[in-house]
């Protein structure tokens, strides 16, 4: 297996362009692979995916979930190889795969392991680059920009960035890249209407959160503090409208009432994160790996602002009901 070295053409230098989308899909390309799950002669469906370990394939679990035989294909030829699903995810819409027959699909093509980018530092308005097989139309690629972040479609922790890159179906499970051809998100359902359509995609960091947890203890452990919150009348601040007696947010003296101005995780030092409406602390705390269990909220009790440090608690992911969009 060789492993990918982005070529990052100039980039550092003030002034110069941007690598050319051509050089990123020839470096990345041979890290993607097309999946099809075939129920029966006549019926099934086809999806992307891509390479981050050595035989450890991401895809969409609506891509590869049912009763169906899940086969891979390279790039570099038509060859057919068979594929199990070793884990699945359903709150955040990811599957893992492994090939049967690894060795010879190392021998046959030519893989690479890509990496992650970090979703969190894209800015609307970057660009971003899609490979994937929209309509069955193999190995297309197509580019736009991050249009909206953090869309929550449901009541799970799941959240997605929105761009305006072309996703269809056969475009789901693929991975969609930065300037540095890195995997900044994973493609997973769209929105068509007259005049065009929106794709949406899983961010990166919440994707490494679920193989983080799926590496380590083989289920996915969402952080949760065990509050209800919503917005005060005026709209202007995030009020916990419940504490769960006993919960993680209780035990650490929050209390019904208090305003939360920002929440402080791991993944936001040092600054933390401005809560202005209740999915920013659901956002925050998706992001946490299952064994990252600290976190801070920065309130407002009565007019005095108070920093509480909390240990947080964990909901597994059957925990939850599956989200209609797909």
């Amino acid at each position: 297996m060789k492993y990918l070295l982005t070529v990052i053409l100039s980039i550092f230098l003030v002034g110069c362009a941007k690598a050319k989308t051509s050089d990123i899909v020839a470096d990345v390309k041979d890290g993607v692979v097309y999946i099809t799950n075939e129920i029966n002669p006549t019926q099934g469906g086809a999806g992307t995916g891509f390479i981050v370990n050595d035989n450890q394939i991401v895809t969409n679990l609506h891509v590869v979930d049912g009763p169906g035989k899940i086969s891979v294909y390279s790039d570099d030829s038509q060859r057919k190889y068979a594929a199990t699903i070793v884990y699945k995810d359903f709150v955040a819409d990811i599957a893992v795969l492994r090939l049967y027959e690894w060795e010879l699909f190392e021998k046959n093509e030519t893989p690479v392991n890509l990496s992650f980018g970090n979703s969190t530092v894209m800015n609307l308005g970057d660009r971003v680059i899609v490979i994937g097989h929209p309509w069955g139309l193999t190995w297309t690629v197509s580019e736009g920009i991050v249009s909206g972040k953090d869309r929550r479609p449901g009541q799970n922790p799941r959240f997605l960035f929105q761009v305006d890159a072309n996703l269809f179906q056969g475009n789901s499970g693929g991975p969609i890249f930065n300037d540095r051809g890195q995997v900044i998100c994973v493609s997973t359902l769209m929105l068509a209407m007259e005049g065009g359509s929106y794709g949406f995609c899983v961010p990166s960091d919440l994707v490494e959160k679920v193989l983080h947890d799926f590496n380590v203890f083989n289920e996915i452990r969402w952080r949760v503090m065990n509050v209800t919150a919503g917005l005060t009348d005026d709209g202007g601040s995030v009020i916990l409208n419940e504490v769960e007696s006993g919960g993680a947010a209780d035990k650490a003296g929050i209390k019904k009432g208090d305003k939360v101005v920002a929440i402080h995780t791991p993944h936001n030092v040092p600054n933390g994160v401005k809560v202005t409406n209740p999915n920013d602390m659901i956002t925050e705390l998706a992001k946490l790996k299952g064994d990252e269990e600290n976190i801070s909220l920065l309130i407002d009790r009565n007019g005095e602002l108070m920093m509480i440090d909390i240990k947080t608690n964990f909901r597994l992911s059957k925990d939850y009901t599956p989200d209609q969009a797909k």
